[in-house]
C-alpha cells in the first residue's frame, strides 16, 4: 500500500513539474474562447455587426458588377441543353430565359406603354379558330377590343401604403380568362420613386419558364428590378389584329 501512495505522489508530482498541467489549462482556456466567439458570430451584437459590414461592401460591389459574361456563358450552356435534350422543339424555355436576365433599361414604365405590351400578348395569344374574317387591305381575322382601366383604392388612415390595380381586358367572353390580367400595386407614402410598385404572384422557375408569355415574364422582371408604373393615364381602349393571318382560298 505505501508504495502504490508514492507512486501516486510520484506520477503526480512528474505531472506537476513536466507542463502536462499547463497544457490541460492551455487547451481548456483555448477550447472556451473558440466557443465564446463562435458564439458570438452566431448571435448577439457581434454577428450583426459583421453581417453589416459585409453587406456594407458587398452589395454595392454585387450590384455593380458587370454579369454579362455569366450571362453568355449560361446561354451558352441552356442552348446545348436544349439542342441535345427532348426540347429541342420547344425554344420558348431559352427565349423567356434570356428574357429574363436582360436587366430593363429602365427604372419605371409608363402605365400607357405597359398597355402596349398588353395589345402585343393579346396579338400573339388570342385565338383565331372560329374567328370571322375580314378583307380590307388584307385579309385579317376580326379585331378584338381591348381596354385597360386603373383604380386607386381608398386610403386606409392607419396604413403608409396605398394600393391600387390596372385591369387589362379583352371583350371576347370566351378569351377573358386567358388574356384578361388584373396587375396589383402599392406605394409606400414615405418612397422617394416616383410611381407605383408592381405585386404580382409571378414567380417564374425553369419548370414554367417554357410556357409563359412575354407579357407575364415582362410583369415578373420589372417587379425583379423594382421598376414602378408611371399612371400618365387612367384609362384607354382600343382594338387588336391577331398576329396570325388567314390563309388564302382560291375559288
Amino acid at each position: 500500500m505505501a508504495n502504490f501512495d508514492e507512486d501516486i505522489k510520484r506520477i503526480t508530482d512528474e505531472i506537476l513539474s513536466d507542463g502536462t498541467v499547463d497544457q490541460i489549462i492551455r487547451e481548456k482556456v483555448t477550447d472556451g474562447i473558440e466557443k465564446a466567439i463562435a458564439s458570438s458570430f452566431n448571435y448577439g451584437k457581434l454577428e450583426k455587426a459583421v453581417k453589416e459590414r459585409v453587406e456594407q461592401v458587398l452589395v454595392p460591389f454585387i450590384e455593380s458588377y458587370d454579369m454579362s459574361g455569366y450571362i453568355v456563358k449560361l446561354d451558352t450552356l441552356l442552348t446545348e441543353m436544349v439542342n441535345k435534350s427532348v426540347l429541342t422543339d420547344n425554344k420558348n424555355l431559352l427565349e423567356n430565359f434570356k428574357f429574363m436576365m436582360e436587366e430593363p433599361q429602365e427604372t419605371d414604365i409608363k402605365i400607357s406603354d405597359l398597355f402596349k405590351e398588353y395589345k402585343k400578348f393579346v396579338a400573339g395569344d388570342m385565338e383565331t379558330e372560329g374567328r370571322e374574317i375580314v378583307i380590307e387591305d388584307n385579309a385579317e381575322y376580326e379585331a378584338m377590343d381591348v381596354h385597360f382601366e386603373f383604380e386607386e383604392e381608398g386610403e386606409r388612415s392607419w396604413s403608409s401604403f396605398k394600393y391600387a390595380t390596372i385591369d387589362f381586358t379583352v371583350d371576347d367572353e370566351e378569351q377573358q380568362d386567358e388574356l384578361n390580367r388584373t396587375v396589383r400595386l402599392s406605394h409606400w407614402t414615405g418612397d422617394r420613386k416616383a410611381g407605383w410598385e408592381i405585386r404580382t404572384d409571378t414567380n417564374p422557375d425553369i419548370y414554367s419558364l417554357r410556357h409563359m408569355n412575354k407579357f407575364d415574364l415582362l410583369l415578373a422582371k420589372l417587379q425583379r428590378a423594382d421598376a414602378r408604373i408611371i399612371i400618365d393615364e387612367t384609362a384607354d381602349e382600343d382594338f387588336v389584329y391577331s398576329d396570325t393571318k388567314p390563309e388564302p382560298t382560291y375559288e
